[in-house]
């Protein structure tokens, strides 16, 4: 239960970050390898990824989902976090509506923020876009959250094909999940989607290309990414679609958004791969110098012998002509 767990995150932007940073946490593949929790600075999560956060402990700064499934699948889930909030950590959600229908005494909480109240173009970070995902939208609350410079993570963008056949033979008549999907080959935990989860299904015109997340990341890298000026908005996930495909520019998590023990301990990996890496092409090319020098020996050696065979079978050849004579 959340009520048991204690966020024992770092304190958050314990060190003044300056400008005022903020990671986004998408659920992609990718994220797996990033150490997010240890992360010294203010972090957006999303939508079912508070089942790995229960696990490890840890909750992130601000939770979003946008997604009216979830939402309505999770309602549960999402109220005891908001209920839960002083152990977790949690300081703000921002949510879709649809929540209220199963619990609308959610709808005057302070610390909550709804999309319907939110995206119109004189609210600052928004547009009014139609385009919603969870991803890009949490880096639009970001900025309406007053956060001026914003990486994203684990949003990858890797859209496979859907496979109505294979949805079809996991789910029953309500679209719910028969099994686990584990391994999960799209989410960075393989409890991201769980026997009995709602699985959602988009529009057949959508099956085989899915583009609205990259074009709504498009929108925002041209309306906050400034030409001539820092970026505001930045991809730190090299494997992602933002990153291939140049929608943000890409630069890596700040090393300063690890306590300084892990910054040491990530500094010494760096140096000790460095390292391993000069021995590593150091003792290549000894190997290389040495097959090299073996490789001319062995050619002067056969050479060497060849010269003798010829002078020898000269001198056999002078004989044989003397003896003739």
């Amino acid at each position: 239960m959340d009520n048991m767990v204690v966020n024992t995150s770092p304190v958050r932007n314990m060190k003044r970050i300056k400008p005022k940073s903020l990671v986004v946490l998408g659920n992609g593949k990718s994220l797996a390898k990033y150490p997010f929790h240890l992360y010294n600075v203010d972090t957006i999560g999303m939508s079912q990824a508070f089942r790995y956060w229960r696990k490890i402990k840890w909750f992130p700064t601000y939770y979003v989902c946008l997604d009216k499934d979830i939402n309505r699948t999770f309602a549960k889930e999402i109220k005891d976090m908001i209920k839960n909030r002083s152990n977790n950590g949690i300081k703000r959600f921002f949510l879709r509506r649809n929540i209220l229908q199963k619990y609308p005494k959610l709808k005057n909480m302070k610390c909550i923020d709804f999309i319907e109240d939110l995206n119109f173009s004189h609210v600052k970070g928004f547009s009014g876009d139609t385009q919603v995902t969870s991803g890009s939208f949490a880096v639009r609350y970001g900025i309406y959250l007053g956060y001026s410079r914003i990486y994203t993570l684990g949003i990858d963008a890797h859209y496979r094909p859907i496979d109505i056949k294979w949805i079809k033979s996991i789910t029953n008549k309500e679209q719910r999940l028969k099994i686990d999907i584990k391994p999960d080959p799209d989410y960075f935990f393989d409890e991201y989607r769980k026997k009995g989860d709602f699985l959602h299904i988009p529009p057949k015109q959508r099956w085989n290309v899915r583009t609205n997340h990259l074009e709504t990341f498009k929108k925002i890298n041209k309306r906050f990414n400034k030409s001539g000026k820092p970026p505001k908005i930045i991809n730190s996930n090299p494997l992602s679609m933002l990153n291939k495909a140049n929608i943000l520019p890409f630069h890596e998590i700040p090393i300063e958004f690890l306590d300084w023990k892990r910054q040491k301990e990530l500094i010494e990996k760096k140096q000790l791969e460095k390292l391993k890496l000069k021995k590593d092409n150091l003792e290549k090319q000894t190997l290389e110098k040495q097959t090299l020098e073996k490789q001319t020996l062995e050619k002067e050696t056969l050479e060497k012998e060849k010269i003798n065979k010829e002078n020898f079978e000269i001198v056999l050849d002078k004989e044989n002509i003397q003896i003739i004579l």
